[in-house]
């Protein structure tokens, strides 16, 4: 659950940010955290 909760606080920073200029900013930070996720559930 950790590892969780971990996840999900880094996807909130991640789209804590400003959404009205960063669009396109945000699919990159959509794929990065995919892959966060990712890292997470292969190495538990």
């Amino acid at each position: 659950m950790e590892r969780i909760n971990k996840a999900t606080l880094f996807v909130n920073l991640l789209f804590f940010g400003t959404k009205k200029e960063e669009i396109y900013k945000n699919r990159l930070r959509l794929g990065v955290a995919v892959l966060f996720l990712e890292y997470i559930f292969v190495f538990r």
